[in-house]
Order: structure tokens, then sequence, then C-alpha cells
């Protein structure tokens, strides 16, 4: 009787397959006696058949469908023939039929539809298949965690924010990984508004708290946007709030001294970083690199040079960044010597120099009276046909115009433009204030041919036409004798001010005799210490 049964399930599939192969209208006709043969697992064995053609499968679903209920292995094999196959405008019909059914699909499944909707850029299949897993009552967070992350992969942006708002109620432990890479494209895409707004509700949701990482990537985001205290205020959480414990790490400690080094907090930064080299928390690459260029840009050259030393020291080696950092220093301190000799330091450790290495030659060698030794490497690196770039043109269109050699500083950008170098704002604002100072007003169309940008077109001909009007009407003489910043108030209010602040400044003096007592093992005590002040009075 089995092998009977064997039997009539092949001759089903044979002819099945036979009409199959031989049929090219959009629907089958198979004879309804064969319906009575169909099973599950034979359904399963045609669909499966790789000799079949994708919208053959599908008809043969079709039909079977109005015969029998289709499993959800079915629903499975045939969805995910159509995704692999390409026919993506039949799918949606059978993610309707699948939720009228209340068919459930396995995770795998689910997993692989959405992994072939994403790499295909089908979003709103995506987001249909997102519909029908919660129209099913089913656990969201995975598919809905895997959707969000590849949707920040595709730099669909804006619609994995959309969805993070939507389905923020399935937002959980699970979701942590999701969550901080939504965190990490808002800050690379400088949306600070949306970045708040996600930060706000993670920290409200119940059942989610951040993990190192998420505290890192919000340390660094809101240092980057100058926000202090938000940053402080998290790491006093990280060592120890009501969201539990989770430690800081290097990551957090360069991230709060990057913030530092930004707000000109340089010696804050400076003594944190002296407290790291005898703790847990050893310095590394871009804890020097970042400071080596806030010790640089803010003239603390020795500060900057006994770092690079240590840097050294202590088998890190400069990369370019950092050479350049110093060596822009030196130039803004009239190190002249100094720089060209760390200049030759960095080309005998094989360090390779940059663009930006040699703008920053001809700019200092300009700026400091060797405006020939600049020149000179301007033209060498011209024939070399190499490190040359627009800033570097613009340098010396800049430095010609100062020198009244307005001739010359047009010629340039022509060669400039010539070679594909946008000229840019500062260029062309160098060559308009030499214009007309020079009193040739007819070289402004020259420089108009050059211009390639609309913007900068409009801001050269409205600068022209006020220029020419301020020259036929010229500004009167008489003395102005208002105040610049009008006072309001009386002097009571100034004296009240002060007794406040010094107040303030008293009771954080306090406040900071108490904190320095609480972490004998802090791996910076000065950190605990400016968190402490930033509580309690904003910093």
């Amino acid at each position: 009787m089995r092998h009977w049964k064997q039997l009539g399930e092949v001759l089903v599939a044979a002819s099945i397959t036979n009409t199959l192969s031989h049929s090219h209208s959009a629907t089958i006709n198979l004879p309804p006696n064969l319906a009575l043969g169909l099973t599950q697992p034979l359904i399963l064995k045609i669909l499966s058949n790789p000799a079949h053609h994708a919208s053959h499968k599908l008809r043969f679903f079709e039909w079977s469908r109005s015969h029998h209920c289709p499993s959800p292995a079915a629903y499975s094999v045939i969805l995910r023939t159509l995704s692999r196959e390409g026919f993506y405008s039949d799918i949606p019909s059978l993610l309707h039929s699948m939720t009228q059914a209340g068919v459930v699909l396995d995770p795998h499944s689910l997993n692989h539809l959405l992994r072939s909707f994403i790499i295909s850029s089908n979003f709103n299949l995506a987001l249909q298949l997102l519909d029908y897993v919660q129209h099913l009552h089913l656990d969201p967070s995975p598919i809905y965690n895997s959707l969000l992350v590849a949707l920040l992969e595709k730099n669909q942006l804006t619609l994995a924010l959309s969805i993070f708002f939507k389905l923020l109620g399935a937002v959980d432990s699970k979701s942590i990984t999701a969550c901080n890479q939504l965190l990490v494209a808002l800050r690379k895409a400088d949306m600070r508004v949306e970045f708040e707004q996600v930060f706000q509700r993670l920290r409200e949701k119940r059942g989610f708290s951040f993990d190192t990482w998420g505290y890192n990537v919000c340390i660094h985001a809101f240092g980057c946007w100058g926000d202090l205290a938000t940053c402080f205020a998290l790491f006093k959480e990280m060592k120890g709030g009501n969201k539990g414990f989770v430690a800081p790490d290097l990551c957090t400690y360069n991230s709060l001294i990057t913030a530092l080094c930004r707000l000109g907090k340089v010696d804050d930064a400076i003594t944190v970083y002296e407290e790291l080299n005898g703790s847990a928390h050893q310095p590394d690459r871009f804890t020097y690199t970042n400071l080596i260029q806030a010790c640089s840009k803010t003239y603390r050259m020795e500060d900057a040079i006994r770092i690079f030393n240590q840097m050294q020291s202590n088998g890190f080696r400069p990369d370019t960044l950092a050479y350049n950092s110093l060596l822009d220093g030196h130039f803004k301190a009239t190190k002249v010597m100094e720089a060209c000799q760390l200049f030759e330091k960095m080309v005998q450790e094989g360090v390779r120099p940059s663009c930006w290495t040699y703008n920053i030659l001809i700019h200092g060698l300009f700026r400091n009276g060797r405006a020939e030794a600049a020149y000179t490497m301007f033209c060498d690196l011209k024939k070399k046909g190499q490190f040359v770039d627009g800033i570097t043109y613009s340098i010396v269109v800049l430095q010609l115009c100062k020198e009244g050699q307005l001739e010359e500083a047009l010629q340039l950008v022509e060669e400039m433009e010539s070679r594909g170098f946008v000229v840019d704002l500062v260029t062309i604002t160098s060559l308009l204030i030499s214009i007309h100072r020079h009193g040739r007003w007819d070289w402004t169309d020259r420089l108009m041919k050059h211009i390639r940008e609309g913007d900068l077109a409009l801001s050269v001909l409205k600068w022209k036409a006020g220029m020419e009007a301020s020259m036929k009407n010229p500004p009167g003489k008489k003395k102005d004798y208002s105040p610049l910043f009008p006072s309001k108030g009386d002097f009571i209010d100034i004296i009240n001010f002060m007794t406040c602040a010094q107040d303030t400044t008293n009771i954080n003096d306090g406040e900071e005799n108490s904190c320095n007592e609480i972490d004998e093992w802090s791996s910076s005590p000065h950190m605990d210490k400016l968190a402490n002040q930033v509580s309690s009075t904003g910093y």
C-alpha cells in the first residue's frame, strides 16, 4: 500500500512538472483530480525543483492554494524563490494573504527575506514585512534590529530614524547595537537635533540602558558640539549612577580630553593626560595626537614637544597628523628653523608627507618672511605634479595679492582653474580686495570667467555693485558717540552678581574638597573633580 502511494505521488508530480514545462500562459490548466493527490511534501518538492522557472512555481502555488491551504514552509519556499529571482512585484500579495490567513514564518526565513529586500533596496517590501510581523503579534525585535542596521548600512538615515520612532516600544536590551549605530550615524551626519531626540527617548525608555559603547558615542557627540556639562554628567553615570555601573574605558577619557581641548581647556586636558600615565588606562595614539594638536593650536609648544617625545618613547610612531600639528605650531610660534628640522626628521623617519603638510610649509614660510623659499617649493611641487591642491594655489594667490602682484595672481587663478581646482571664496575675496586697491574694476569680468559655483558668482556681483555704490557716495565722516554695548541696570546689580559668583565659588570649593575623598582608586581624580564642578554649576 505504501509503495502504491509513493507511485501515485510520483505520477502526480510528473504530470504537474510536464504541464508546467509546456505551459506558456498566465495560468495553468491542471486536471481537478490531480488536486486530490496533492500533499504538503509533494507541494514543497515541486516548489523546490530547480528545473522550474520562478513564474511557473508561482502559478503552481496559486493553483494549489485554491485547493489546499499552503503551509508556512510552502510560503517560505515560494517567497525565497521570488526574492532570489527578482520577482519582487508578486511578493506584497503573498504577504497580504499570509497576514489574512495568520500564517507564521520561521525567524530564519524572515531574516532571509529581509536581507534580500535590503540588498535590492526594496525598502517598501522591508516595511511591509515588518507590518506583517506586527500584525501577527510576533516579537519584532530581531527583524526590527536587523532592518535598522541594514538601513544605516545603506545610508537610509531618514527612513531608519522614522522606523526608530515608530517602533520605539520594541526597543529593549537586545537593541543596544542597533541604537548605538543609529547614534553614530546621526553624529557623523551632524544631525544634532535628531541625535538629542533619540538620546532622550532612549534615556526615558524602561528596560533600556546604555552600554560602554553607547556612553562613549554620546560623550563624543556632545563633546564635538561643545556641551561639556552633558559629557561630564554621562561620565558620572558611567562611574556609578542610577543606571548601574558601567566602567569608563580609554575611549571615554579620549573623548573627554578631546572635548576639553575643543573648548580651549588645554590645561585640564594635560592634567588628565598626566594622571592617565600612571593608571590602568594608558594613553594611546589618539590621546597623544589630540593633545599635540591642541597644544600646537594654543602656542603651547613646550607641552606639545614634550608629549610628542613621550609618544615616541612609549613605542608609538607619530603619524602624518601629529607631525602636521607640530609643524603648524612651530610656524605659528615663528620657530622656522625648528619647523624645517622637524620636517627633515619626518622624512628621515619614513613618515609620508601629505598635501596638507606642504600647505603648512608654504603658508608658514610666507608668514615668516621666507616668501622666496615658499614660492620655490610651490613651483617644484607643480613640476612634480603632486602634493598641490586648490588650497595650495589659494595660499600663493593670497601672498601675491599682498605683494601687489595682481597680474601674476590672476594668471595663477587661470592655471588653477585649468588644472580642475575650484576657485574658492578665500581666493576670490583676496583678488577682489586687490582689484579694489588697484582700481582695476575691468578685471572683475576676467575673474568671473573662472568662478564655477553660482552662489559665489552672485556674491561677487553683489560685492562689486556695493563697492561701486560706496565709491560714488562715500559715507560721512561725522563721529558717532553712541555706545557699542548699551548698558542697562544699576551698579548694585553688578555688586550682587559678583557676590553670587563668589558664593558659588566657595560652594564649589567645598564640593571639590569633598569629592576628592570619594574615589581613591580613580584613574583620573582631576576628571572626577571637573565632573562634580559641572554637575553643581554647569561649568
